[in-house]
């Protein structure tokens, strides 16, 4: 037993150091059959290992010189070495690159299983792209689902981790976690296919919070009657930036943050009671206004009542959302905050 683990060892430690064995082997080939023509044909050296390219890589130049009975018995020996280690080169090249993909696809897969109140885009394509790159730059988890095979080298170089597949489909979205996801968004580009990513999505998590994307105004009820929290129009909400930013130029300049820009490095968060130190007390008690330089922009109660602005007297209660607005530098410091131990 002791024997066969060494071996076992051994055959890892090898395997661990592919592209050093790939080089010793080929290496040993140039070396042998330079050496072999120098010493059989008194060839120089440079004359040895021309011969010695040409006949592993089986290039069928002629010989440059004239060889010896022995120098061709020499030659066969090496063309069955050298094409016996390329072909080992090529298969071992070929299952490192499988076995990297395998491995990647693997810890990707786990990556999302390991997920829990994250979200989930449907699409990737230039409003999934953006939605993506905004919901990373909050640290939020999230999974992107595509069905274009070209988005996967995207995501892959991205670190964004991913499923390509179709959204419509139960067992990608039970893939991407949908149990236990806290929002998702469906951004493909057919309100059809939007219509049918929700209804899927509702019917596999009743509390999920669904974002959809209508491009047709006849389809927002359609969403809404399928389960869709909220539905946004990317070329509604672009006419309006662009009317605000035309009539009302002195309010976008001074408050970018409502077009969509985060110019000013804010954000807005929004943090649910549930920290045995902070129920009980006031707004004005954990005062996050001096110590995290936040503001506190809205309350939404545990039954619903929305409080805007919020009163600095009121008392949280356990399940309380309080919206807040704080730099990128101090967001890790309120959520370390608002976390239960």
């Amino acid at each position: 037993m002791k024997a066969q683990s060494s071996v076992l060892r051994v055959f890892r430690r090898i395997r661990s150091n592919t592209p050093i064995l790939l080089l010793c082997v080929m290496g040993f080939v140039f070396a042998a059959g330079t050496t072999g023509y120098m010493f059989i044909e008194q060839w120089n050296f440079f004359d040895s290992l021309y011969m010695t390219i040409i006949t592993v890589f089986t290039i069928g130049f002629s010989e440059i010189h004239p060889l010896s009975f022995y120098g061709r018995v020499f030659t066969i020996g090496l063309i069955f070495l050298g094409v016996g280690s390329l072909s080992y080169t090529v298969t071992i090249i070929a299952q490192s690159i499988l076995h990297s993909e395998i491995l990647y696809q693997r810890l990707n897969l786990r990556k999302i299983r390991a997920m829990n109140n994250h979200y989930i885009i449907c699409g990737y394509g230039r409003i999934g792209h953006r939605i993506a790159s905004e919901v990373q730059s909050l640290r939020k988890d999230f999974v992107v689902i595509d069905q274009n095979p070209d988005t996967r080298k995207t995501l892959k170089e991205l670190g964004i981790p991913h499923i390509i597949g179709d959204a419509t489909s139960e067992e990608v979205l039970e893939q991407a976690g949908i149990r236990v996801a806290k929002g998702l968004v469906s951004a493909l580009s057919d309100d059809a296919l939007n219509v049918f990513v929700t209804l899927t999505a509702r019917g596999l998590n009743p509390d999920l919070h669904i974002v959809a994307r209508s491009d047709v105004a006849s389809t927002v009820p359609k969403l809404i009657r399928a389960g869709a929290n909220k539905v946004a129009s990317p070329y509604d909400s672009g006419a309006a930036r662009l009317t605000l930013m035309l009539l009302q130029t002195s309010i976008i300049d001074t408050f970018q943050l409502a077009t969509g820009k985060y110019s000013f490095d804010v954000v807005i968060e929004e943090f649910i009671i549930i920290k045995e130190s902070i129920i009980g007390r006031t707004l004005a008690d954990i005062d996050v206004r001096s110590i995290y330089n936040a503001m506190a922009l809205a309350i939404v109660a545990h039954d619903g009542k929305l409080f805007f602005p919020p009163d600095p007297a009121y008392i949280l209660q356990r399940n309380d959302r309080l919206i807040i607005a704080l730099s990128h530098s101090q967001l890790d410091n309120l959520i370390q905050f608002f976390r239960v131990p």
